[in-house]
């Protein structure tokens, strides 16, 4: 989505004072728009791109002789972008020309930032220099209608979720190799080692408990643990859904001092889910991905 943005600030709406006659730009014509412009390729083809479709551009944004924004640079596997095509903030906007190019088409667009400027926040505009001319030499590549991307988008994931479903047994039964782990899965999948049997009230249903834990994928790889906060003890009450399935099946198996590992299939951890990153998109735990957790039972109230 980046991306996205990016290019979409790029190619804002501007607005072109008149300058008279004589063009400002050497070489471009001026639209009945208000959009100067000039072709080096343009085809006769009736498809062309409408609010709402995608287009995949290669496109290179220039100050003067210096480029500034190169799609190579950004996608360097083919050297394009894909955005949506938006309805025109202002008819002179990049959007009034880019609706009259067909695939395979190349052009240039001529902007002013200082019009541009008006359009976007204050905290887009930084980097832009004021009375300065922005060149946009853009070749129009793909055309696409939003259902086409949707369904390729929902066929990636389709596909994304049917490869980690595939793999999660695969996963389990390496790690219980490697490890070489003799105990047998519960009914409902979990693996309970015990490390350590616990002296104290077992836990149950409605008790207020503190644990400390490591969580770990079957590759070995921490992702989360009682060290990273400050080594103190997580405290939750068991049957309040605070905590992933697991871990109440768990606990209610251990008394207060008891140490133990638990394997967790997926639908006993985060499921088909994952946990979304909390910084940004994407997952910080994949779903269908089976977790280890070492547990220490602290207290129990």
């Amino acid at each position: 989505m980046k991306i996205i943005k990016t290019i979409i600030l790029l190619t804002g709406t501007i607005f072109l004072a008149s300058c008279g006659s004589k063009s400002p730009f050497p070489g471009y014509e001026k639209s009945e728009t208000g959009l100067w412009y000039k072709f080096y390729k343009q085809g006769s083809s009736d498809k062309k791109p409408q609010i709402g479709d995608y287009i995949r551009v290669k496109v290179v944004r220039r100050v003067k002789d210096s480029v500034v924004l190169d799609s190579r640079k950004m996608n360097p596997k083919d050297g394009t972008v894909e955005y949506m095509m938006q309805k025109p903030l202002y008819p002179s906007s990049i959007e009034s020309g880019l609706i009259k190019m067909s695939v395979g088409d190349s052009a240039s667009f001529c902007l002013y930032t200082d019009s541009l400027a008006k359009y976007l926040k204050p905290e887009e505009t930084q980097g832009m220099k004021k009375g300065s001319i922005e060149i946009f030499d853009v070749k129009l590549v793909a055309i696409r209608s939003k259902e086409e991307v949707e369904a390729e988008r929902k066929k990636k994931f389709d596909e994304f979720m049917d490869n980690l479903k595939t793999q999660e047994p695969k996963l389990i039964a390496d790690y219980i190799t490697a490890n070489k782990i003799t105990v047998k899965p519960d009914t409902n999948g979990v693996y309970f080692i015990e490390k350590e049997k616990g002296k104290g009230p077992k836990a149950k249903n409605g008790d207020k408990v503190s644990v400390i834990y490591t969580g770990k994928y079957t590759d070995g790889t921490e992702f989360d643990g009682s060290d990273k906060h400050d080594g103190k003890p997580y405290e939750f009450t068991i049957g309040t859904q605070s905590v992933i399935p697991g871990w109440d099946y768990a606990l209610m198996k251990m008394s207060k001092g008891g140490k133990a590992t638990i394997i967790l299939p997926s639908e006993m951890g985060y499921g088909e889910q994952g946990f979304p990153d909390p910084y940004g998109g994407g997952y910080a735990i994949k779903p269908y991905t089976p977790l280890v957790f070492d547990l220490e039972l602290v207290d129990v109230k």
